[in-house]
């Protein structure tokens, strides 16, 4: 398989051919469930972003949880949980299913509504990390509590988040700074 195809792409880590399991370019924030059965991800449709799933060996591409508009999403490392963030209005709920889609529930208050990127559960799965509006960090209790800001950048924007092992957040920070340009006449 050639690797500048869009879609997603698997690859043994002892070397191989990767095996292309979709074909949309617009298939993003892919994470394996539990048992590396499947890959869940959102997808672009006309109906708006999407919960996706695909078995690791390929196959069918689905929508995990049907007519739902979602932002983000990630799969449990520990267990056979899916959660995501459900856009509904205003607000945002913080969502879980399982592996096959089935019994959605909301996981706590809804948040208001804003940009989440990098929904990230931690090593164990135990907690759950999103960047809200590039500039906040919030933990998501898994047992319906309320979101907690855990920090917030200033200026900056945040790329990523994530947690190791021991509980110690990382993030990856942007700094917008460039210059700024005007050009005048006629452009085909």
């Amino acid at each position: 398989s050639d690797r500048t195809e869009p879609g997603l792409h698997v690859m043994p880590l002892a070397g191989g051919p990767a095996l292309r399991l979709t074909d949309q370019v617009s298939d993003t924030g892919a994470s394996f469930t539990h048992d590396g059965a499947a890959l869940v991800f959102v997808r672009t449709t006309d109906q708006g972003d999407r919960l996706m799933t695909v078995p690791r060996g390929g196959g069918a591409v689905r929508e995990l949880v049907s007519g739902v508009t979602v932002s983000v999403a990630a799969a449990s490392p520990s267990a056979d949980q899916i959660v995501y963030l459900r856009s509904d209005g205003d607000n945002v709920g913080v969502m879980s299913t399982d592996a096959a889609g089935t019994a959605p529930r909301q996981l706590g208050a809804a948040m208001p509504r804003a940009y989440y990127a990098g929904l990230k559960f931690s090593v164990d799965g135990k907690r759950l990390l999103v960047i809200r509006s590039e500039t906040e960090v919030v933990e998501l209790p898994l047992d319906g509590g309320v979101p907690l800001v855990l920090w917030r950048a200033s200026t900056e924007a945040l790329g990523t988040v994530d947690m190791t092992a021991d509980g110690e957040l990382w993030a990856s920070i942007t700094r917008w700074d460039g210059d700024l340009w005007l050009a005048e006449g006629r452009f085909p």
